[in-house]
């Protein structure tokens, strides 16, 4: 999982990316049973999302039954929406790019 952030470094703001490590260590700490941290990986169900288009963003709201919360980070000068959707017994963490911000 680790691994995921040095693909997409150079896709994002080093904020955002920052705030997502943050999210994963906490997501990390809640369900790793002890395991080590290398060898961490979320189910399917887990996973977290990144919305990079409008498009993306409203086949979500679309499932608005399935949304459990909206909330906002603000991250210097950068709002991010984090969308919760439930999926099977897990909520699915969703976040959207300050591009399609305008959107929600």
């Amino acid at each position: 999982m680790l691994d995921d952030f040095q693909e997409i470094q150079g896709n994002y703001q080093e904020e955002f990316i920052e705030y997502l490590k943050g999210e994963f260590y906490c997501l990390y700490e809640y369900l790793s049973n002890g395991e080590s941290i290398d060898n961490c990986t979320l189910s399917n169900t887990q996973t977290m999302v990144i919305l990079e288009n409008e498009r993306e963003l409203k086949i979500i709201k679309k499932r608005s039954c399935d949304i459990e919360f909206v909330d906002e980070e603000k991250i210097q000068d950068l709002i991010t929406p984090r969308i919760g959707l439930r999926h099977e017994h897990d909520i699915q963490l969703h976040y959207c790019l300050k591009s399609i911000q305008k959107a929600i």
